[in-house]
């Protein structure tokens, strides 16, 4: 499914039903670096939200470099088109697209990062894959 964001259409797959879990890819990557992780949670009880990064995977590319502050925009806008109040996340690029923009701090209870752990509000509870 695509769904403009900050003004170019962002590729994103949702699956699952259950409390939001944000799985966000690093760079030269795609939504599907996180294929094996989205299933578990989903057998879990979650619900999972992947997408791909402006200029990666199904998303837009738009012309130009692109900055952090762009990509936490850009999910930001995700966050709002989909209702989305509260999502823990599994991040594997910088902690500066998740802190950005005022508003995607808040809507987050805890991190994974690929490869270390950052705790935020509450306990981090499961790590991602290296």
């Amino acid at each position: 499914m695509k769904i403009n964001s900050n003004g170019i259409n962002i590729n994103c797959v949702i699956e699952g039903d259950g409390p939001w879990v944000t799985m966000s890819h690093s760079l030269a990557c795609n939504l599907s670096m996180w294929d094996e992780q989205a299933r578990l949670l989903v057998a879990n009880g979650y619900k999972v939200l992947r997408f791909d990064t402006r200029g990666h995977g199904a998303s837009d590319a738009p012309e130009g470099s692109y900055t952090l502050e762009q990509m936490a925009d850009d999910l930001h806008g995700l966050y709002v088109a989909l209702g989305i109040r509260q999502s823990p996340r599994g991040e594997s690029a910088p902690p500066e697209v998740t802190f950005g923009p005022l508003g995607t701090a808040e809507r987050l209870n805890w991190l994974v990062w690929k490869k270390r752990r950052v705790k935020t509000s509450s306990q981090v509870t499961m790590t991602g894959r290296s």
